[in-house]
């Protein structure tokens, strides 16, 4: 992909994702093509409803590279959760998203705009 349409379809996604969040939410871009979520107070259902929302935003979303040249792009949104019924201060966050990602990619080698949900 071509690199300013790399740069456009990573801001759309990163608009829509703030759109549907919630104002508290923290989010961040983890690496690559990657975003990670923290949605506190948040269960696993509800966060599967948030990120299906993300999916169908940036699905429905037509991406415009250059002013003069509009484009549209089929970008695919693949989410992986770990939902965490509770967590202390001292919980280490790397195992949990580590689990994120394997649902992720489990969501990727399932074709891509689908959720996959893990319970840590």
């Amino acid at each position: 992909m071509e690199l300013n349409l790399a740069d456009a379809v990573l801001k759309i996604v990163s608009q829509v994702i703030r759109e549907k969040s919630r104002p508290y939410d923290c989010i961040g871009r983890w690496s690559g093509d990657e975003f990670v979520l923290a949605l506190p107070g948040v269960i696993g259902a509800d966060a599967e409803k948030i990120s299906e929302r993300i999916i169908a935003g940036v699905r429905g979303t037509r991406i415009e590279v250059k002013k003069d040249e509009p484009l549209t792009v089929n970008v695919k949104v693949s989410a992986g959760i770990a939902s965490v019924a509770r967590i202390n201060t001292s919980a280490e966050m790397e195992p949990i998203i580590q689990q994120a990602r394997q649902a992720m990619s489990r969501a990727k080698e399932a074709g891509g705009n689908q959720v996959f949900l893990v319970y840590y």
